[in-house]
């Protein structure tokens, strides 16, 4: 429990060590400003389409529970249309960025450290961006698989909400500390049991950052610091 609660503050201390030291921003720049664009893009494409499908099909009556109803489904709709916005933002700029997120780590890295950490490196764009396509195809793949969950009545909406939420946790541990524990030499099954074997600490990190996701515009800073994040926590695991 220990470990769990320390590592859910990492996402809080990725950003403050992000701004605070001089290589880390300006590394962080370009990413956080291709988050932005992506960001709005994405909120104007979803409310369009919620817009034009969704809102137009809720209709209830003229009584006044009927009208605390409609509020109440449209704050979720917003709330839905921030968290979407949020996650495609977050996907673009991993893809877009993955290279700068190699550099940032390893910039994190030295200053942990000390700058005698070794830059092995390249600047290969092909690598990285295949790694990132291949972790996000398993994310997409299991929220396709538990989809289903869905038509269940009464508890299939919240049990495929639940679910969602523990594969996005670990999904958000493992793209973060990626950066890290490639550097290395770790293959993908040495990276789960990695995870596995620090099972509190990668889901209280892992939570952390889903937890900032859901608050309005933070998708636009929190990609680059939990780049940030993950490497000081993967940092302090690989220490013990």
């Amino acid at each position: 429990m220990k470990n769990f609660l320390i590592a859910i503050t990492y996402p809080i201390k990725g950003i403050q060590f992000t701004f605070s030291h001089k290589p880390l921003r300006q590394l962080a720049i370009i990413p956080i400003g291709l988050s932005f664009i992506f960001f709005l893009a994405a909120l104007y494409c979803v409310y369009v389409a919620m817009q034009a499908y969704i809102f137009p099909g809720i209709e209830y009556g003229d009584a006044w529970y009927f009208s605390v109803l409609e509020s109440i489904v449209f704050f979720f709709a917003y709330c839905l249309l921030f968290i979407v916005s949020a996650v495609i933002s977050f996907l673009f700029t991993d893809l877009s960025s993955s290279l700068i997120f190699d550099r940032l780590s390893l910039r994190t890295q030295q200053i942990l450290q000390g700058d005698d950490v070794r830059d092995d490196s390249s600047l290969n764009f092909v690598e990285p961006v295949i790694s990132e396509i291949r972790k996000f195809s398993i994310y997409i793949i299991a929220l396709i698989v538990i989809f289903p969950l869905n038509i269940i009545p009464v508890i299939g909406h919240p049990l495929f909400i639940g679910l969602s939420a523990l594969i996005s946790t670990f999904f958000f541990s493992y793209d973060f500390f990626d950066h890290s524990l490639s550097r290395q030499g770790m293959n993908f099954n040495e990276k789960k049991k990695f995870i596995v074997t620090n099972k509190s600490s990668s889901l209280g990190f892992g939570l952390g950052v889903f937890l900032l996701f859901l608050i309005p515009f933070s998708a636009v800073i929190l990609v680059p610091c939990s780049v940030v994040a993950g490497t000081m926590l993967v940092h302090k695991l690989s220490e013990k």
